[in-house]
């Protein structure tokens, strides 16, 4: 009786430390341990461009869709999708000022509030890229299991975008998880949990190439990464020039 309760005087000793930190302190520990496992928080902050295919299945209203696309990335916020759809082909352009929708049915400009949307939707999506800088916007929240991984649970908030919640493996500083809500059309919010995996190594760093999207608790989407490049030379006014120039 006597050697378990000096384990237990042990134990409590140990986690002094840990419960003097505060959750911002915590928080932004964990937030650079996922930046380094990612490749450093400065050679993901000069990615400036990246191209990569995506092979994807979504749920619509008519039931699941399977599609392919060519996605390419200007950082901050320049973005140009190529897809292959069951119904023909369909291109997505867009940067925060303007964007646009081509399919089978004609060309049509993005309003400005789905756009407002996309672009804090985005902000989440590359949080790793373009990190807070200010210790103050993080903060942790509790340590959580998923799928068998022990996971240090973090808040990041951002200008414009809801705050994300980041699930980082406790082991090895991998983000497996991301967590955030979103505003649809009609005005509501929807809670988005993006389960990420398949981590590869590319350009120096380490990134998931394979992401499922829950909504509201419902499958949404399940995409995998191939061909991924990155700082390529894209030109931001080149991913939307057809469009500008048809205007």
């Amino acid at each position: 009786m006597v050697f378990v309760m000096g384990r237990l005087w042990f134990a409590a000793l140990a986690a002094v430390p840990l419960l003097a930190q505060s959750a911002g302190e915590r928080g932004w520990q964990v937030l650079e341990a996922a930046l380094k496992a990612a490749g450093g928080r400065e050679r993901l902050a000069a990615v400036r461009d990246m191209s990569f295919d995506l092979q994807s299945r979504m749920a619509t209203p008519m039931g699941e869709m399977n599609f392919t696309s060519k996605n390419r990335l200007v950082f901050p916020d320049t973005v140009r999708q190529d897809m292959t759809m069951p119904f023909g082909p369909m291109t997505i352009a867009f940067d925060s000022a303007e964007g646009w929708r081509k399919g089978p049915p004609g060309t049509e400009k993005i309003p400005p509030d789905q756009l407002r949307r996309t672009i804090a939707h985005l902000k989440n999506v590359n949080i790793l890229f373009r990190p807070p800088q200010d210790a103050k916007t993080v903060r942790w929240l509790a340590v959580e299991t998923l799928e068998g991984r022990a996971c240090d649970v973090i808040e990041v908030s951002q200008a414009e975008a809801e705050p994300a919640w980041l699930y980082v493996d406790r082991s090895n500083g991998e983000v497996v998880k991301r967590a955030y809500r979103v505003e649809n059309s009609s005005g509501g919010m929807a809670n988005v949990e993006e389960f990420l995996s398949d981590h590869r190594e590319v350009a120096g760093l380490r990134l998931s190439f394979k992401v499922r999207e829950m909504r509201d608790g419902k499958f949404a989407r399940e995409s995998v990464t191939s061909n991924m490049q990155v700082n390529t030379g894209l030109k931001a006014a080149d991913l939307l020039r057809d469009f500008r120039q048809a205007r």
